[in-house]
């Protein structure tokens, strides 16, 4: 679970988001294991702070002596300064709702739906097993490709955002 604060370890929120997703039948189901990591407490926290420091209230301003409005200021003036802390976050939470392992071991009981992470643990626990027929190492290793392939094709066409964002402020005006 990537949607907790840090003073609350997410392994101590399982049972009691277990016992509500159960009550609301949504155990063993995609939109059970879905609805938890929508919530992203860091996202507002991180997103607030890089906000506050990104875009000057000169540039505000300048935007509404202009004669922009509230959302065409949003749109045309801050949404591109805070591109690259909206990518940041962004890849954050992807890479941990992809990475995922405790969650889906928990709320899905079914093999058939497990994630990748959780079915290629599964699968390498039984590599091992005596009288489990053949190893399933080739399955496991193409497996294996494909849980990172998600960021190698992400992370080339979001890294401009990323260097944008690092070199942002290194001009003085």
């Amino acid at each position: 679970m990537t949607a907790v604060p840090a003073t609350v370890p997410a392994t101590a929120l399982v049972v009691p988001l277990f016992l509500l997703e159960h009550d609301l039948h949504l155990v063993n189901s995609y939109e059970g294991l879905i609805l938890p990591l929508l919530v992203y407490p860091f996202g507002v926290y991180f997103m607030s702070l890089f906000s506050a420091d990104a875009v000057p209230d000169a540039l505000l301003d300048a935007a509404r002596v202009d004669g922009a409005g509230e959302l065409r200021a949003f749109w045309r003036v801050s949404r591109p300064v805070l591109m690259p802390g909206m990518v940041t976050l962004f890849l954050l939470d992807f890479i941990g709702t992809w990475n995922n392992y405790f969650l889906p071991l928990v709320l899905l009981g079914s093999t058939t739906k497990f994630p990748l992470t959780v079915g290629l643990s599964a699968w390498a626990s039984e590599l091992n097993l005596p009288g489990a027929g053949q190893p399933l190492y080739p399955e496991v290793i193409l497996g294996s490709l494909l849980s990172v392939l998600p960021m190698l094709v992400l992370f080339p066409f979001l890294q401009k955002y990323i260097a944008r964002g690092l070199t942002f402020g290194a001009v003085v005006g």
